[in-house]
């Protein structure tokens, strides 16, 4: 969605809050844990602006190894599921 102002040299501003982001990500891995779950997913909303600040979709993969990743670790929960 953000294609044309990005080929315009726009720039786009996230609200995506690194240390909430953390603290999500912990806490969607050890619910999966407890609950013996295949896959999980918590987003955290500022409900007065709509931003949404902090979202995780597990399991996750690398980055930097994306070509290692399985299907299921490539599919995003929070954006597809």
């Amino acid at each position: 969605g953000y294609d044309s102002i990005l080929k315009n040299g726009e720039s786009v501003h996230l609200a995506l809050d690194v240390r909430l982001q953390h603290v999500v990500h912990r806490e969607v891995a050890q619910s999966m844990r407890d609950f013996s779950a295949k896959a999980g997913v918590g987003i955290v909303m500022n409900v007065r602006t709509g931003e949404i600040i902090a979202g995780v979709s597990l399991p996750d993969f690398d980055p930097h190894n994306a070509g290692d990743a399985t299907t299921d670790q490539v599919f995003n929960r929070m954006t597809l599921g």
